[in-house]
C-alpha cells in the first residue's frame, strides 16, 4: 500500500540542488514528498524578464497518482502569479508525454519550439507554452 504524498514548501536550498548551482532569482517553490523522500519540486521562478511555472520529477514512481494533484497545484500556482501582478505565465514542457495533456488541462497554450540553454550550459529545443 503507497503511503501519503504530502506537500510543503521546499527550501532555497532544495531549489540550489536542483539548478546544481546558486538560484539568484526570485522562486516560490513547493515539493510533493512521500515517505520523506521527494518526488518533485514545483513553482514560480522570476527570470529572464518573465515568470515561469515549473515542475522537476525527482522521482516518477508517484506520478500516476498524483496527476490531479499536479493540475491543482498549477492552478494554485497561477492564482499566485495573477496575485502578483503577472498577466502571462510561461512554462518549458519537459519530456513526459503526459505532460502537453497535463498544460493543457491547466489552461495553457503551446506558442512554439524555442531554444534553451539547460542547467548543464548544453542547448536543447523545447516547447513553450503560455497562460494567460
Amino acid at each position: 500500500m503507497a503511503t501519503e504524498i504530502t506537500y510543503r514548501r521546499a527550501s532555497r536550498l532544495e531549489v540550489q540542488a536542483l539548478a546544481g548551482g546558486p538560484v539568484d532569482y526570485p522562486v516560490h517553490a513547493f515539493a510533493a514528498v512521500e515517505a520523506d523522500e521527494p518526488l518533485a519540486y514545483y513553482g514560480l521562478a522570476w527570470r529572464f524578464g518573465r515568470c515561469d511555472l515549473w515542475l522537476s520529477v525527482v522521482d516518477a514512481s508517484g506520478s500516476k497518482r498524483c496527476a490531479i494533484r499536479v493540475v491543482r497545484e498549477a492552478r494554485r500556482m497561477l492564482k499566485v502569479a495573477m496575485a502578483l501582478g503577472e498577466a502571462r505565465v510561461f512554462c518549458i514542457r519537459d519530456e513526459y508525454p503526459n505532460s502537453r495533456k497535463l498544460l493543457g488541462a491547466v489552461g495553457f497554450r503551446y506558442l512554439g519550439d524555442v531554444a534553451v540553454t539547460m542547467d548543464d550550459g548544453s542547448e536543447a529545443v523545447k516547447e513553450e507554452w503560455v497562460y494567460g
